[in-house]
């Protein structure tokens, strides 16, 4: 009879993780919203992730580059519970660095929403931004920029890249594109284009957990363990207005949203 129970509880268990992605997806999807406008980056989709205390500041920063864009309302810690958080982090493991800070899995669940939406969607490119994005210079290095990654044989674009090393064997690739070498990490996820192959790969792979550590850093591991190649601008042309909003995730260390390694 014990050996029934346990055959059972780690059938359920397995269901329950292989139908995790499905289950979160379903669960938050109600909260894309599409809004349209006239001057379309070059990509097939454009993603703005906000929580609400910054969904008037994002939306006038969506506005100053006149995309059209789909908002997603970024899940926080409120639309989570103790089961979610066990099985989909390691936010309860003692002595983890990430032990209690509550705040990380709800962002990597939002970023999680646009990589599925954009998969099951079968967009070719897409960008997602944060809510507290910043484009210095509008539009005029960004599209340039885009079409001239989707042109590329590179998968993800940072157009941001805080303290990023600026040692090793960078490729200037053209007019504004730098391939950064597979080893190095890029800790920014405010601004990203990626392209459909790369996200069928992320969005399927084994084993699949929401967040290992916290959101950045999962992507940047996952692209150095497989030769993922990446690009940058020559110089960064979004940043984070950290200075104005402060930070939502726990970030005590402020310097690390300045980008100090500019070709």
């Amino acid at each position: 009879m014990i050996g029934y129970t346990a055959a059972f509880l780690l059938t359920v268990i397995m269901v329950y993780l292989f139908t995790a992605k499905y289950r979160v997806y379903n669960r938050y999807k109600s909260r894309f919203e599409f809004v349209k406008n006239t001057n379309d980056l070059p990509v097939d989709m454009v993603y703005c992730i906000s929580m609400p205390n910054r969904i008037e500041y994002a939306t006038a920063k969506m506005k100053e580059i006149g995309t059209s864009y789909t908002l997603f309302n970024a899940i926080s810690p409120k639309d989570l519970n103790v089961l979610d958080y066990l099985t989909m982090s390691r936010t309860y493991i003692p002595g983890h660095r990430y032990f209690k800070k509550m705040t990380k899995l709800p962002v990597a669940l939002s970023f999680f929403m646009c990589y599925y939406d954009a998969y099951l969607k079968g967009y070719d490119s897409i960008c997602i931004f944060e809510d507290d994005i910043h484009f210095p210079h509008g539009k005029d290095k960004l599209v340039p920029t885009l079409n001239e990654w989707k042109d590329s044989n590179t998968d993800v674009l940072f157009l941001g890249y805080c303290r990023l090393s600026c040692h090793g064997e960078f490729v200037e690739l053209s007019n504004n594109l730098i391939k950064v070498p597979k080893h190095k990490n890029i800790l920014c996820n405010h601004a990203l284009a990626m392209k459909k192959d790369f996200i069928a790969r992320y969005v399927n792979r084994s084993p699949f957990l929401f967040y290992y550590i916290c959101n950045d850093a999962d992507l940047s591991r996952y692209m150095k363990r497989n030769n993922v190649s990446k690009v940058i601008p020559k110089q960064p042309i979004v940043y984070q207005n950290v200075s104005e909003l402060g930070s939502n995730n726990e970030n005590g260390n402020t310097n690390i949203h300045k980008n100090l390694c500019m070709f």
